[in-house]
Protein backbone atom coordinates (compact mmCIF):
# COMPACT_ATOMS: atom_id res chain seq x y z
CA UNK A 1 0.00 0.00 0.00
CA UNK A 2 1.34 3.47 -0.88
CA UNK A 3 0.74 6.26 1.62
CA UNK A 4 1.34 9.96 0.93
CA UNK A 5 2.45 11.94 3.96
CA UNK A 6 0.44 15.18 4.01
CA UNK A 7 3.13 17.51 5.30
CA UNK A 8 6.17 16.43 3.27
CA UNK A 9 4.26 15.07 0.22
CA UNK A 10 6.44 11.98 0.52
CA UNK A 11 5.32 8.59 -0.71
CA UNK A 12 5.87 5.66 1.64
CA UNK A 13 5.32 2.01 0.83
CA UNK A 14 4.04 -0.17 3.68
CA UNK A 15 2.61 -3.63 4.05
CA UNK A 16 -1.18 -3.72 4.20
CA UNK A 17 -1.13 -5.52 7.56
CA UNK A 18 1.32 -3.17 9.35
CA UNK A 19 -0.03 -1.15 12.25
CA UNK A 20 2.61 1.60 12.28
CA UNK A 21 5.68 2.81 10.38
CA UNK A 22 8.66 5.10 11.08
CA UNK A 23 10.60 6.80 8.27
CA UNK A 24 12.99 9.72 7.67
CA UNK A 25 11.48 12.98 6.46
CA UNK A 26 12.68 13.85 2.95
CA UNK A 27 11.30 16.94 1.28
CA UNK A 28 12.61 19.97 -0.57
CA UNK A 29 12.36 22.19 2.50
CA UNK A 30 14.98 22.01 5.25
CA UNK A 31 12.37 23.17 7.75
CA UNK A 32 10.43 19.92 7.25
CA UNK A 33 13.50 17.64 7.16
CA UNK A 34 15.09 18.47 10.52
CA UNK A 35 14.18 18.75 14.19
CA UNK A 36 15.67 21.71 16.07
CA UNK A 37 16.89 20.69 19.53
CA UNK A 38 18.09 23.06 22.26
CA UNK A 39 21.65 22.31 23.38
CA UNK A 40 22.21 22.06 27.12
CA UNK A 41 25.81 21.21 27.91
CA UNK A 42 28.26 19.25 25.84
CA UNK A 43 26.88 16.57 23.54
CA UNK A 44 28.05 13.86 21.15
CA UNK A 45 25.83 12.22 18.55
CA UNK A 46 26.12 8.88 16.76
CA UNK A 47 28.52 10.29 14.16
CA UNK A 48 31.05 11.36 16.80
CA UNK A 49 30.57 15.10 16.33
CA UNK A 50 29.70 17.21 19.31
CA UNK A 51 29.29 20.66 20.72
CA UNK A 52 31.04 22.89 23.24
CA UNK A 53 30.73 22.20 26.98
CA UNK A 54 28.35 24.21 29.17
CA UNK A 55 31.05 26.47 30.62
CA UNK A 56 32.13 27.59 27.16
CA UNK A 57 28.51 28.16 26.11
CA UNK A 58 27.83 30.36 29.13
CA UNK A 59 31.06 32.32 28.67
CA UNK A 60 30.22 33.24 25.05
CA UNK A 61 26.43 33.36 25.52
CA UNK A 62 26.01 37.06 24.75
CA UNK A 63 28.15 37.05 21.61
CA UNK A 64 25.94 36.62 18.56
CA UNK A 65 28.58 37.63 16.02
CA UNK A 66 31.81 35.78 15.17
CA UNK A 67 33.51 39.09 14.32
CA UNK A 68 32.63 40.71 17.68
CA UNK A 69 35.51 42.73 19.11
CA UNK A 70 37.72 42.52 16.01
CA UNK A 71 38.80 45.23 13.59
CA UNK A 72 36.36 43.94 11.00
CA UNK A 73 33.50 44.32 13.49
CA UNK A 74 34.52 47.96 14.08
CA UNK A 75 34.15 48.52 10.34
CA UNK A 76 30.50 47.31 10.55
CA UNK A 77 31.00 43.83 9.09
CA UNK A 78 29.12 41.00 10.74
CA UNK A 79 28.99 37.24 10.53
CA UNK A 80 26.11 36.01 12.64
CA UNK A 81 26.17 32.48 14.00
CA UNK A 82 22.86 31.34 12.53
CA UNK A 83 22.03 28.06 10.82
CA UNK A 84 20.00 27.67 7.62
CA UNK A 85 16.71 28.03 9.55
CA UNK A 86 17.76 31.16 11.46
CA UNK A 87 18.42 29.52 14.83
CA UNK A 88 21.55 30.30 16.86
CA UNK A 89 24.15 27.57 16.39
CA UNK A 90 25.49 27.92 19.95
CA UNK A 91 22.19 27.08 21.62
CA UNK A 92 20.49 24.76 19.11
CA UNK A 93 21.40 21.85 16.88
CA UNK A 94 19.60 19.99 14.11
CA UNK A 95 18.96 16.30 13.58
CA UNK A 96 17.16 14.28 10.92
CA UNK A 97 13.42 14.25 11.54
CA UNK A 98 11.79 10.85 11.93
CA UNK A 99 8.07 10.57 11.24
CA UNK A 100 5.84 8.06 13.04
CA UNK A 101 2.58 7.13 11.31
CA UNK A 102 -0.17 5.04 12.83
CA UNK A 103 -1.57 3.01 9.93
CA UNK A 104 -4.63 1.74 11.80
CA UNK A 105 -6.44 4.99 11.06
CA UNK A 106 -5.42 5.23 7.38
CA UNK A 107 -8.08 4.44 4.81
CA UNK A 108 -7.55 1.27 2.76
CA UNK A 109 -7.28 1.84 -0.98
Amino acid sequence: MVIIHKQTRQRVVADRFNTDIVFDAKSQSDALNVDVIPVIGGWTDQTGTGGPPTKQQLFFAGIADKFFGTDVWLERASLSQLDNLGNRTETTRQRQRRIFMDLKNQPNF
